[in-house]
């Protein structure tokens, strides 16, 4: 046992991941080895929703309809704060594992609202009690490496469309603006 922080960026894995690496892989595997021509409609939550943004504006032509539910078009500078809190709790935890739980539990207040506790709608889930919830949330990151969750943060907190809109110049308004959404 070591009192030293976990530090899982220094773990073999993809330190960088981009919206745009994600949306050219998945446009291959449509395109290439699946043979679909365009989808009717894409949808997309939160970092899905980032990334269904991207596809609009990469591949206009291939989605038809998009419906995009709790995201944004660029990650905004409190989400990209709110994100600092997790990945704190991952990055000095004394372990992996106990890097895992402190995210989970960092990210099971902020995965939702503070209406959605004070109505207790985490018993919808299957959770009788805000521990059950929390449980829930930190298992869920069981067969993650602590390495991929940092790269997944660090994508999300670079979402923003304006960099794959051709002429946007990183305006977000441009890019809004442009004829492929």
């Amino acid at each position: 046992m070591t009192n030293r922080p976990f530090r899982p960026a220094r773990r073999a894995s993809p330190k960088t991941i981009e919206y745009m690496d994600c949306v050219r892989a998945e446009y291959k595997l449509l395109t290439e080895e699946l043979k679909i021509e365009s989808v009717d409609a894409m949808l997309g939550f939160s970092m899905g929703g980032q990334i269904t943004y991207h596809w609009i504006a990469m591949y206009p032509e291939f989605v038809r309809k998009a419906v995009i539910v709790c995201s944004s078009a660029r990650t905004s500078r409190h989400n990209f704060q709110f994100l600092e809190s997790p990945r704190a709790a991952l990055e000095n935890a004394r372990d992996e594992a106990s890097g895992k739980i402190a995210f989970g539990k960092v990210y099971s207040a902020w995965l939702t609202s503070a209406e959605w506790f004070d109505q207790e709608l985490y018993r919808a889930t299957g959770s009788d009690s805000l521990a059950v919830w929390n449980k829930q949330i930190m298992d869920s990151y069981d067969d993650w490496s602590g390495a991929n969750l940092l790269a997944m943060l660090g994508m999300w907190q670079r979402g923003d469309i304006s960099r794959c809109v051709p002429g946007a110049k990183r305006d977000l308004g441009s890019a809004l603006k442009s004829d492929v959404l």
